[in-house]
């Protein structure tokens, strides 16, 4: 079995980070032996580990980290992306490489989306590709973009001034930002309330498939929490109506609400706000298909406290779930809670990122257990802090902080532009602008180390020693959760990865090609898929062969030359020859396919054109080819002469034969190249053939090639 082109370089190949990483170890570890979790390195030499501690035997959690792990530099770039025209802004999401797009309502309502560039390898803001008017003089609400495949996309949203509606619709936007400003198809969500849909929010996920649930807090009277669920395919073509629906919250104060999945079960999270604006959690269940469960699963209430809901994330690895919150002119806390494969909700605790001041909170993982949080805080300026939250639970101190707007900001959200590049959206709400703002968060290296469990001592030594063997462990092997090793001397950069009884050999392009030709007889199934996009196929052996059907030629045809004979009941016709001195003419030329190597085949076939029944057993046909040829630049030509007699004993009329000749390419003297051009001319032996009357049908010239190519 093979790894198909992992590298033998960083944490297991080239595509998977520290995050991904952390979250795999944490599967793999031993109850009965130590192991070490990456925070910030990872190799295959017995997996170096960085910035950690050992995890206690028996236990299935990341180690705790320490605090202030992080630090966020000053601001790359600030840039506006809309200049005075801002209302709320909302999330961003990324089309391609260096290309997103985000949704905001601007100073008339009117809901907008607009594509950007950011080089995410230097943080620098490009200039704005494309905005949208999608909802003009209508009254806009909590706009939320998901994609949804390829170049499709869907918007949730509200309006509320000449209809009122709650949508989900769809559009295009190419993958460097070209939006096509119009919408696919457009679902109007069932609504409890006929009071204009002012929509505090919204938030959707993808499910499974073409399902997708969509969770909205409606204003009016009671301010119902509804989760839905409905179809958009890939093509943008959406559901008739919703799958199904559930009333989360009958009753609500009217707050943001989020939506996660928990763990890889059918159970959702929802966070929410009740009547007094307190903190809640609920779980729903929601099947593949989009069927709702009748009833939720669980609710459990966060903290008495008035707050703004900010989302609700997992914390990569556990099963503990973050829900950032503010309280505006208090403080801005994270609620933890634990949400098992039932369902189950426990609020484990709490944490503040803010002690003084916070407002329309968002929170990212920035890495395994290292978070940052955007928030609206003290003078109504835009904040980012970087707080770690543990495997066990705990909410840390923060890590570092910087004010990246120094004026009003309004619906600040973070989005990672890979490896340590963050983007913040948000309004300026001093300047009316829709802005975004770049900076990095780098994970600090102080007390940076390796540890491992040795027998019954723990052993580490720091990041700058140097030592053959940095875990040592009993189940290394390549048996499920089993530690892998590298089992080969020479393994090599660019190597391919075997399993061997012990870990992994790297094996080379020849050494690959011996293993499967070994394992395959060289003889490869494609299983009747297709082999596309090749450049050469070339053999080492001429193993191909090139075919040209010749055109024939009478020079005074039906008179002295030879009389062409239409097909009939009898014959599939040709040219008849049946006279001394008849003679058929071709042309073709060598194509520098062939492998100059090999003679030249000249098949020709023809049916006897008398009855022959009463003639003998060894009556013949006997042909003569006569062959001229010369190429670009030559002045003489070379010619070879073939007579080949073909036995037709006691034949029938309208008997057919082949009759092929051998033309030696290497002939002394007349050496045949390639791209030469070939001259034939073929006639019956009346003279010596005991049958003179025959119908030529078809002529052919055949050469080998070590590659395969269409016929000329």
């Amino acid at each position: 079995m093979y790894i198909v082109k992992r590298k033998f370089r960083g944490a297991l190949g080239d595509d998977v980070d520290n995050a991904e990483m952390a979250s795999l170890l944490q599967h793999i570890q031993s109850s009965t032996a130590g192991v070490i979790l990456s925070q910030d390195s990872l190799t295959l030499n017995n997996l170096v580990v960085k910035k950690t501690n050992k995890i206690p035997a028996g236990t299935d959690k990341y180690p705790p980290v320490k605090p202030n792990s992080t630090a966020i530099s000053a601001v790359i770039e600030t840039k506006d992306i809309v200049s005075n025209n801002l209302g709320d802004t909302y999330n961003c999401i990324k089309l391609s490489a260096g290309h997103y797009m985000m949704a905001f309502k601007d100073n008339d309502s009117d809901g907008r989306i607009s594509t950007f560039h950011i080089d995410e390898s230097d943080g620098n803001i490009g200039s704005t590709i494309e905005t949208w008017e999608f909802a003009d003089a209508d009254t806009t609400n909590a706009i939320k973009l998901i994609k949804i495949s390829g170049t499709t996309y869907a918007a949730v949203y509200s309006l509320s001034q000449t209809i009122n509606e709650l949508r989900v619709s769809t559009f295009t936007v190419s993958n460097t930002g070209d939006i096509t400003q119009s919408f696919i198809e457009t679902l109007a969500l069932p609504i409890t309330n006929s009071e204009p849909v002012n929509l505090w929010a919204t938030d959707i996920i993808h499910i499974s498939g073409d399902v997708y649930a969509i969770v909205f807090n409606e204003s009016g009277a009671t301010k119902p929490v509804v989760v839905v669920t409905v179809t958009i395919d890939s093509a943008g073509v959406i559901s008739n109506a919703v799958v199904d629906s559930l009333d989360v919250a009958a009753n609500t104060f009217g707050n943001n609400v989020s939506i996660t999945r928990v763990g890889t079960t059918d159970y959702y999270a929802i966070a929410w706000a009740d009547t007094n604006d307190y903190p809640n959690v609920t779980t729903v269940d929601i099947g593949s298909d989009g069927t709702i469960a009748a009833a939720v699963t669980d609710t459990q209430l966060l903290a008495s406290i008035s707050i703004q809901m900010g989302n609700i994330i997992r914390v990569p690895g556990t099963d503990y779930y973050a829900v950032a919150t503010a309280d505006p002119g208090v403080s801005g806390t994270i609620y933890i809670v634990s949400i098992d494969s039932a369902g189950s909700i426990i609020v484990k605790g709490w944490g503040n990122y803010e002690a003084s001041d916070a407002e329309q909170c968002n929170i990212l993982a920035t890495q395994a257990n290292l978070f940052a949080v955007v928030y609206r805080g003290v003078g109504n300026d835009g904040f980012i802090v970087t707080i770690p939250i543990n495997s066990d639970g705990t909410v840390g101190a923060v890590g570092d902080s910087l004010e990246f707007i120094t004026s009003d900001a309004r619906t600040p959200y973070i989005l990672s532009l890979g490896g340590d590049k963050y983007a913040i959206t948000y309004g300026a709400q001093g300047e009316d602008d829709v802005e975004c703002a770049t900076l990095t968060i780098t994970p600090s290296t102080e007390n940076a180390g390796y540890i491992w469990n040795e027998g019954s001592n723990l052993r580490g030594f720091d990041e700058n020693a140097i030592e053959r063997k940095y875990i040592h462990r009993d189940d290394t092997g390549i048996a499920d959760t089993d530690v892998l090793v590298v089992d080969d001397a020479d393994a090599a950069d660019n190597d391919y990865a075997k399993f061997t009884t012990s870990g992994l050999e790297g094996r080379d392009y020849s050494e690959v090609l011996s293993d499967l030709s070994a394992q395959a007889g060289a003889a490869f199934d494609w299983n009747n898929q297709e082999l596309t996009n090749t450049n050469k196929i070339t053999a080492q052996t001429s193993v191909w062969h090139h075919e040209h059907d010749l055109f024939a030629t009478s020079l005074n045809p039906g008179a002295s030359g030879a009389t062409r004979t239409a097909p009939d009941s009898n014959t599939i016709g040709g040219w008849q020859l049946n006279a001394s001195g008849e003679t058929l003419y071709f042309e073709a030329h060598m194509e520098v396919e062939w492998d100059a190597t090999s003679d030249l085949i000249i098949n020709v076939w023809w049916e006897v054109n008398v009855d022959n029944t009463g003639g003998a057993g060894g009556d013949t046909v006997d042909l003569k080819l006569v062959v001229r040829y010369k190429g670009e630049g030559d002045t003489a030509i070379k010619t070879q002469t073939v007579e080949v007699p073909t036995t037709v004993g006691a034949s029938a009329r309208y008997k057919q034969f082949k009759t092929t000749f051998a033309i030696d390419y290497d002939a002394a003297s007349n050496v045949i190249d390639s791209l030469d051009v070939l001259s034939f001319a073929i006639n019956l032996e009346t003279d010596t053939s005991e049958v003179d009357d025959i119908i030529l049908n078809l002529m052919e010239l055949r050469y080998a090639t070590k590659k395969p190519s269409l016929e000329a």
